[in-house]
C-alpha cells in the first residue's frame, strides 16, 4: 500500500508460494484479487491477509484482472505455462462469480497470450496479446475483433472513457502509446 501523497510504501504484504505476481483488481468491499501466473493462482487479500482465492490448471494462467459486478474477469495467458512463458495453448478471457467460484468462458476458444484487461463504456473487453502484439475488442458474446496490431510485448492496457483512447505500453520499445478507440 502506497500513500499518493508522499509517494511512501506504507505496508506490504508477503504472499509465501507466489512465484509471478502479475495484475490486481479491486473489488468494492475492499477485496484485493491478485493473479500469480507462473502459479497458476489467484490470491485473496482482505483485512490484511492473502490466502488462495483459486488454483490450477483451469485458469490457463491467469494474468490481467478486472472487477464488475460480483466477477472477477480474467485473461488468461495460456495452458501448460512453461519457465521460458510458451504455453501449450493460448489462453481466454473468463469470469469467475465470487461468490459460487464458477467459470464461464467469454471467449469460448483460445484468444492469445492475454496480458491487459479493460472494459470500455459499452461493456466490450479491450485486451492486449502479450506475445502477439495485438489488442482486441471483445463482445460479452466472446466475438473479437482486432483493433490495434503493434509488436511484441503489449503489456497492461488502460482505456480512458472521456477521450475513448487506449493506453498502450509497449514493453519492448520502451514507449507508452495512445491510439484513439
Amino acid at each position: 500500500a502506497i500513500d499518493i501523497k508522499s509517494g511512501k510504501i506504507k505496508s506490504s504484504i508477503n504472499i509465501a508460494g507466489s512465484k509471478f505476481l502479475n495484475d490486481i483488481a479491486i473489488a468494492p468491499d475492499d477485496t484485493v484479487y491478485v493473479s500469480d501466473t507462473q502459479g497458476a493462482t489467484i490470491y485473496k487479500i482482505k483485512d490484511g491477509k492473502a490466502s488462495v482465492f483459486l488454483t490450477g490448471e483451469i485458469l490457463e494462467a491467469p494474468n490481467g484482472l478486472l472487477y464488475k459486478d460480483g466477477k472477477l474477469y480474467v485473461a488468461g495467458w495460456g495452458k501448460g505455462i512453461k519457465p521460458d512463458w510458451s504455453t501449450t495453448d493460448v489462453g481466454r478471457i473468463y469470469c469467475i462469480d465470487l461468490k459460487t467460484k464458477k467459470m464461464t468462458y467469454i471467449t469460448k476458444k483460445p484468444l492469445g497470450n492475454l496480458d491487459g484487461l479493460e472494459m470500455d463504456s459499452d461493456g466490450n473487453f479491450i485486451v492486449s496479446d502479450w506475445v502477439a502484439g495485438k489488442i482486441y475488442k471483445v463482445d460479452l458474446k466472446g466475438k473479437s475483433k482486432l483493433i490495434f496490431e503493434g509488436k511484441k510485448g503489449i503489456a497492461d492496457i488502460a482505456y480512458i472513457p472521456s477521450t475513448q483512447m487506449v493506453v498502450v505500453p509497449q514493453m519492448q520499445e520502451n514507449e507508452v502509446t495512445a491510439i484513439k478507440y
